[in-house]
This record gives C-alpha cells, sequence and structure tokens, in this order.
C-alpha cells in the first residue's frame, strides 16, 4: 500500500489480536502515520486508530500501549542485536511472513516494513554525484531501501541491508550509505574507519564524504572520554526502553566502577536527552540505552558520555586501544 510517498507494506496481510491500535513511526513520517490511521478505520475495520506522537527513534523504542490496543510500528527494521536484548528483557518474537512481532504483556507490535517510493530524478541525481564510485556496496537503513536498489542498479554496485546505527556488520573497502543525515553513513565508517565512506542522501539531493564528520565526532568522543578517566563520580543512566536497556549490564557496570574506587549510581529513565544528562549531579554518563547517545549528543552536554562498551577504556585508561567501533554497539551480556 502506498501512503503519499512512502510504500508500507503487511497491511492486508495484518491479523490483529485487538481492533484498537496506536500507530508509531519517527517523526519524518508523522503525516504518513495520520493518513494511514484514516485508511484502518475506513477500509480495514479498525475500530479506533491513534497515532503515537513520540518521536519513535527504532523498533527498539515501541512504548507500551493502553490496554486493548496493539501497536503496528513502521519506518524501522529490528536487527538481530536488538531482538536478541527484547527476549533478554522478556518479549517474544515471532516472524509472521515478511512481518516481525513483538508480543508484550497484553499486547503486539506489528513491525512493518516501509519504504520511501524513490523520484526518478533525484536517483538520476544521486548517481550521477557518485561517478567514480562505480561498483561500491551500497547499505541503507530500511526506509531507503528502494532508492538504494535504484542507486546501486545506477552505479553498477550490490545493495545490502537494512542496517541501523548500532547494527551493520559490513566490511569493504568503499561503501555508499543511502540515506537522510549522516546517522547511518557514520556508522559504516565507525565500523570501517580506514574505507572510502560516502553518504548518498535523498532529502538534500547531495553526496558527500563522511570523513570530515566523522574525525570531528571521534575528536569530540576521545576528548570525551579523556576527562571520563578522571571522573570520580559516575552516573549511569539505564532507559525502560525494551532494545536499549540492559539492566544487568548496568548492574556490572556500576559494581566495576565502584571497585575501583568511583562513586557509581544508577538512574532509571524513559527518554535520554541531553536535558536530562546535563541536570544530572555527576562528573561523567555511561548512556546504558542506545549507545549512539554517547556519541551523537556529545557537542550537546556538558559532562562526557561513555557508551556501555566503552567502559572498559575508562577503567584501563588505554585509550590508545581504543576503537571508535564501540560505539556503534549494544551489550547483550553483563561485562565488557
Amino acid at each position: 500500500m502506498i501512503v503519499g510517498d512512502v510504500l508500507v507494506e503487511g497491511i492486508d496481510e495484518l491479523r490483529l489480536v485487538n481492533d484498537r491500535i496506536i500507530i508509531e513511526a519517527p517523526i519524518g513520517l508523522n503525516k504518513i502515520a495520520v493518513e494511514l490511521s484514516r485508511i484502518m478505520i475506513e477500509k480495514y475495520g479498525v475500530k479506533e486508530a491513534i497515532v503515537s506522537g513520540r518521536n519513535t527513534w527504532g523498533a527498539c523504542d515501541i512504548s507500551t500501549p493502553p490496554p486493548g490496543f496493539d501497536i503496528i510500528h513502521i519506518g524501522h527494521a529490528l536487527p538481530p542485536n536488538i531482538s536478541s536484548l527484547m527476549r533478554i528483557n522478556g518479549y517474544v518474537i515471532e516472524k509472521d511472513g515478511g512481518r516481525t512481532v513483538i508480543m508484550g504483556k497484553g499486547f503486539k507490535a506489528y513491525i512493518l516494513p516501509a519504504y520511501y517510493v524513490p523520484n526518478s530524478d533525484v536517483v538520476e541525481a544521486l548517481v550521477r554525484g557518485l561517478r567514480g564510485y562505480e561498483g561500491s556496496l551500497v547499505l541503507y537503513p530500511i526506509l531507503y531501501r528502494l532508492y538504494a536498489e535504484s542507486v546501486a542498479k545506477g552505479i553498477h554496485g550490490a545493495a545490502l541491508g537494512p542496517f541501523t546505527g548500532c547494527f551493520m556488520p559490513i566490511k569493504a573497502n568503499r561503501i555508499v550509505v543511502v540515506s537522510g543525515g549522516y546517522f547511518y553513513a557514520l556508522t559504516a565508517k565507525l565500523i570501517n574507519p580506514d574505507s572510502k565512506v560516502m553518504v548518498a542522501d535523498p532529502h538534500r539531493v547531495v553526496v558527500e564524504d563522511v570523513e570530515p564528520v566523522y574525525r570531528r565526532y571521534v575528536s569530540l568522543k576521545v576528548n570525551s572520554l579523556l576527562r571520563a578517566i578522571d571522573a570520580r563520580r559516575i552516573a549511569i543512566l539505564l532507559t525502560s526502553k525494551p532494545g536499549q536497556g540492559n539492566i544487568n549490564h548496568a548492574l556490572s557496570v556500576k559494581r566495576r566502577l565502584q571497585q575501583s574506587g568511583r562513586d557509581a549510581f544508577i538512574l532509571y529513565v524513559d527518554e535520554v536527552s541531553p536535558e536530562v544528562i546535563n541536570n544530572i549531579d555527576a562528573d561523567a554518563v555511561v548512556i546504558e540505552a542506545c549507545p549512539r547517545i554517547a556519541l551523537d549528543d556529545l557537542d550537546r552536554v556538558n559532562k562526557p558520555l561513555i557508551a556501555p562498551l566503552e567502559v572498559n577504556y575508562v577503567l584501563n585508561g588505554k585509550l590508545s586501544e581504543y576503537k571508535a567501533a564501540a560505539a556503534t554497539l549494544v551489550p547483550l551480556g553483563t561485562e565488557h
């Protein structure tokens, strides 16, 4: 089904348990979600369709709906690492045809694929901008799948995905990431620091080398960790989001920091925002939530941020061994 400029798959095959739904989507798809809510009522017999006003950051970020409501979540994929973490946190994950169904307490969340419908003029412009990069590997988050496949065809490359900001286990010498902004392209560069990584942005219709952005963020990160090494009072921000927070890892981090002689404590929150971070009485903060917060928000906060798998660098003080890919990794165990 095409809604606006987005193709949403799986609507016709939905087998809803409840006839009342909440539609979740990234904030950029709010208009699409509102239109989809109307379609669900008029064409599919749903009694109530409410659009969530939250900016849903990923399938890791599904909410708990009111009693009697199910969730339709569009615009994100559920990668294997987040699926594993959600199972650790008590959710059941099932595959239903091409859809993923997350079962919580008293509700189901249907993760439906959604893709921007490519504009041929935009595709042609991106392909022109990628002259000299023929044969590159083309990566994409799920919303950009159709654009990526069109661009890959134009540069005689191969499209591969979907990936997320915390799951992109790909090594290649030349990478083109088709997406809006730098978030996903920066992921590819963090994992492939010695490779050429280009972002092809269909919204701005530009092709750019992500190297300057990468260098800026790595500089911010190293400076942040250097300051964190000297921190004596460290807060651990644990999110309630079901695909982000790992209580066992947070408790392990707290214990290890205390054993090192530091004062460490856990704060349990829903949304980890710069406002929350800036109001914490601590010298540094460990982000037991989306690990990318500890990188992407560094220029918006007043204290050092530590991703879950960067704690070891703070404890041993050996930044010479630092690998920037640690900023993308979600902890599934209790150590490291």
